[in-house]
């Protein structure tokens, strides 16, 4: 709905090859509920400020774990006011606040109810293959991307896994499936020899 109303057009946010999901706001979304689920009690405006500062000190730390592991980075707000080092800003900040607000106190507690109905075996069965599914996808995701900023860096396939990592998700394939991601040049703290 953001990039529709801001860039006019439908952009994938997925953050797994297999699927509609984006780990980053899932994780987010968990901590939330996690960090509010026995804190009914607190005002609005106290939910959404902590979820301000939730949103984007997780933020800031998925961009920052991307850049060490990967070599990669799928946003950058540089060109935005009131950007902190580039991985996140003011203004995403608030809207991970406004969210974070929506989230607990009107969806998950409609979720929650919704998914209560669920038998408590079927619920637990359901839990453990979604759980299992969203690791293999996150797993393969990111073999692929691994790989993938291997070759931009010009490192030759050393195993077997590494050969079909090419075969299966070659760089063509990637660029569609992440569109936003581009490479940046690894960082090397002062006095430290690469």
């Amino acid at each position: 709905i953001w990039c529709v109303a801001t860039r006019g057009h439908f952009e994938n946010r997925s953050g797994v090859i297999y699927g509609i999901f984006n780990p980053v706001y899932g994780v987010g979304g968990l901590i939330m509920t996690l960090f509010f689920i026995r804190r009914q009690e607190r005002r609005d405006l106290h939910v959404f400020i902590e979820n301000v500062l939730i949103g984007g000190c997780f933020e800031y730390l998925c961009s920052l774990g991307q850049e060490m592991i990967f070599g990669t980075v799928s946003w950058d707000y540089s060109a935005m006011r009131f950007n902190i080092d580039m991985r996140t800003n003011v203004l995403y900040s608030l809207m991970w606040g406004l969210i974070g607000l929506l989230w607990v106190r009107e969806v998950y507690p409609v979720l929650s109810r919704m998914l209560s109905r669920i038998p408590v075996r079927a619920g637990k069965a359901l839990t453990v293959v979604l759980f299992v599914g969203m690791l293999a996808d996150m797993s393969v995701s990111s073999l692929a991307v691994y790989r993938w900023s291997e070759r931009d860096r010009g490192v030759s396939a050393s195993s077997a896994l590494d050969a079909r990592l090419d075969e299966w998700y070659p760089d063509a394939f990637l660029r569609e499936e992440y569109p936003n991601m581009r490479f940046v040049p690894r960082r090397v703290p002062e006095g430290v020899s690469e």
